[in-house]
């Protein structure tokens, strides 16, 4: 390369990673200001109707229609704009946070409600996430792909630190309908650093004439993913484990309220987002380990081994030490698990790929939230009070909370060996050498007709040439 083209394209190059700067600080105010909402919508339900089934079916709700859209989001993400889209899902997102404050405001909101709104915002996280996803690939130089996933897990950790806190302090001062109104404040400041980058984030320009119908163009991105062993191997691993840590996530509260009060259960939960603040930071500091998947299994060993430290005794130092280790882990093996797909797919592709990734490995977090009450209830409680009272009984406890823990051991266990079956599982434990990387055709450049990536149709049909 010439030095000129290469000063070129190393000034293109960081104009694309100020532009993912900017609108990676706008998205980390909004996320912010989504755990406000999130977190006092959450407070309010309970309070006003004393009922854990509601406040279930909501999280339930919050989930299943991202999973219903997830391969028409995909395709749409990849055929406009990203940029518009995020701006689009933003505003539709703000506009219904400000109906939520209206409500609350007047004194109409009821719990029906809540199950439309919420409705409303899965819908526009749907196409938010693949579209940041996927923008980040055309913005970011390739060997800076690792950093730049640690601070996108950056934001949902600091939503979970900051969030509950705020929100907390701010119920007692301004009340819901303030807390509300300030999250679709921090949704106009996204849209404001959306609009300040004139980057084009669109990965496919089809010539006239040869545009697709969005379900033709949804179910290329199932055939594309299928022929490629290693991705769908992932995505079936990661929803294994997700169906693992869904139960978990459900059963902590009731686990730790057990033998603790609210405010262990507050302390532990912050210990928890300080250890996923660290790990983010660790991950955009490092950028990831040459061989990323290994970044994809490894740290689910830490994270079973984190599980074991929780649910054996009922002391709030081991589980504190477990909580930090386990949401320690998350973000790095989240951002592995990004970067391989950004390096591995092609960005003309790479939206309807994040959908399906997103739809296969959280299909099962809504059995996770149907199964864990009676799991508990009507399985481990029974047979530690009977058949395992003088086995597991006898190490373990049988006291309050002392079947969540067992089953939280038991859980690690398949954590482990889910790991380890990927470690094993050559197609994906090879996916960094057999599975070749896209044709780096990002373009930083500030021309709206900016071609960013090769046509769908240039990628080959004979399965045998992409599987692994």
């Amino acid at each position: 390369m010439e030095p000129d083209s290469a000063a070129g394209a190393s000034h293109s190059a960081a104009g694309g990673m100020r532009a993912f700067l900017v609108i990676w600080f706008g998205q980390l105010v909004s996320i912010v200001g989504s755990g406000l909402t999130s977190f006092a919508l959450g407070v309010w339900v309970y309070l006003t109707s004393g009922s854990l089934t509601h406040y279930s079916l909501i999280t339930m709700v919050a989930v299943l229609p991202t999973l219903a859209l997830a391969p028409f989001a995909g395709a749409i993400v990849d055929r406009y704009d990203r940029r518009r889209i995020l701006i689009y899902s933003d505003l539709a997102a703000g506009l219904n946070t400000f109906v939520i404050a209206a409500l609350a405001y007047t004194g109409l909101l009821q719990i029906w409600n809540i199950y439309l709104i919420v409705a409303v915002t899965s819908v526009c996280n749907g196409f938010r996430g693949p579209a940041f996803n996927a923008a980040s690939t055309l913005l970011v130089p390739s060997d800076k792909l690792g950093r730049a996933a640690g601070l996108s897990q950056m934001q949902g950790a600091a939503s979970r630190v900051l969030s509950p806190a705020l929100a907390g302090f701010l119920m007692t001062v301004i009340g819901l309908p303030g807390v509300v109104f300030i999250d679709v404040l921090t949704f106009l400041f996204s849209i404001i650093a959306l609009l300040i980058v004139r980057t084009p984030m669109r990965a496919e320009a089809p010539a006239a004439g040869v545009r697709r119908s969005i379900l033709a163009e949804a179910a290329y991105g199932w055939t594309y993913t299928r022929r490629r062993r290693g991705l769908v191997a992932m995505f079936v691993y990661f929803a294994i484990c997700n169906l693992v840590l869904g139960i978990a996530t459900v059963l902590f509260t009731p686990f730790v309220l057990s033998f603790g009060s609210a405010a262990l259960l507050g302390t532990l939960m912050s210990v928890g987002g300080f250890g996923m603040v660290a790990g983010s930071v660790f991950l955009s500091v490092w950028g990831g380990p040459k061989k990323t998947v290994n970044g994809v299994l490894a740290p689910m060993l830490v994270v079973g081994v984190a599980m074991v430290l929780v649910g054996a005794r009922p002391a709030p130092i081991p589980i504190a030490i477990g909580a930090f280790t386990y949401l320690f882990a998350v973000p790095i093996l989240t951002g592995c698990w990004q970067v391989i797909i950004q390096k591995k797919v092609e960005p003309a592709v790479q939206g309807r790929v994040f959908a399906i990734a997103t739809l296969v490995s959280w299909s099962s977090l809504p059995l996770a939230y149907l199964v864990a009450a009676p799991l508990v209830e009507k399985v481990v409680n029974p047979l530690l009070a009977g058949p395992l009272s003088e086995t597991v009984g006898a190490v373990m406890g049988t006291g309050p909370g002392r079947a969540i823990g067992f089953l939280f051991v038991v859980m690690a266990g398949v954590i482990i060996a889910a790991a380890i079956g990927g470690f094993l599982y050559k197609p994906l434990r090879f996916i960094d050498t057999n599975l070749p990387d896209a044709a780096d055709e990002r373009v930083f450049d500030n021309s709206a007709s900016a071609d960013l990536s090769p046509q769908p149709e240039l990628i080959p049909e004979n399965p045998a040439a992409v599987q692994l």
